[in-house]
């Protein structure tokens, strides 16, 4: 009988219904800026749960970090990732994240390296909210997407990246020596250089299946990062630096990228 009632009066008096209905909305709306969000999977386990401590403990006893992965898939060409495009887009975005910092106006600035001269570009990456929605997002989970530097410096460790252009190869040198330098040295402008870099990848175990895939049609940047707090917005901005990529595919992983 109630039930009825409740239905004859939603009937007889819609408006009334639809407001009140907005009201309790709007109420219980206005306590979203005070909801505390975690999204930290480490968080799911308790402060004291041993084996998070053991991990804990390993990070420090081992100085390592929590990293923002990036694979580029080239499947296009016939050499995948080790064509003079791809890699010299790696080596741009491996320069440009290491050249992180804040201008004199305090803006977000990267730097991003020129092959056929040496004046450098300043390049400022645009990350503030797209549209509506991602604006309602960084307010309601209180965001800042240009939130990139740790006490003034940036929140990349930019000396620990892994990539093509960060790690060493040791490559034999003359009378019996042997010559240390970086797997990728500097921009390449010829397909020989491409599979001299290809070669010495494949030939180190250390690269192999790690840095780049064994079919030769991916590899990956290995970005260190001072806290997870700053994983999201480095994800962010290597979409930003490789938006304009016409035939390398980038995917983005981490602790957490969310």
């Amino acid at each position: 009988m109630k039930r009825l009632k409740l239905v004859e009066f939603s009937l007889k008096h819609p408006v009334a219904v639809i407001v009140f209905s907005v009201i309790i909305t709007l109420i219980m709306a206005s306590f979203l800026p005070r909801v505390q969000y975690d999204n930290d999977p480490e968080n799911m386990l308790a402060k004291n749960e041993p084996i998070r401590l053991f991990h804990e403990k390993i990070k420090k006893q081992y100085s390592l970090y929590d990293f923002v992965i990036v694979g580029i898939v080239n499947e296009k060409n016939e050499n995948g990732v080790f064509n003079v495009e791809t890699l010299n887009n790696v080596y741009n975005l491996t320069a440009e994240l290491q050249s992180l910092h804040k201008d004199k106006n305090g803006k977000t600035c990267v730097i991003k390296p020129s092959a056929h001269s040496a004046k450098k570009e300043k390049i400022y990456p645009d990350l503030k909210a797209k549209n509506a929605l991602d604006s309602f997002l960084n307010f309601v989970f209180r965001h800042n997407p240009e939130k990139l530097f740790h006490n003034g410096e940036s929140a990349i460790i930019s000396r620990e990246i892994i990539s093509p252009s960060a790690v060493d190869n040791l490559r034999q040198a003359e009378l019996g020596s042997l010559k240390v330098e970086y797997l990728m040295e500097k921009p390449i402008s010829t397909n020989k250089e491409a599979a001299q870099i290809q070669t010495d990848a494949m030939n180190n175990p250390l690269y192999k299946d790690t840095i780049v895939s064994k079919n030769g049609k991916a590899l990956c940047l290995y970005i260190p990062i001072k806290e997870k707090v700053y994983s999201y917005n480095v994800a962010h901005l290597v979409k930003q630096l490789t938006k304009d990529w016409k035939h390398d595919k980038v995917y983005i992983t981490g602790l957490p990228v969310a």
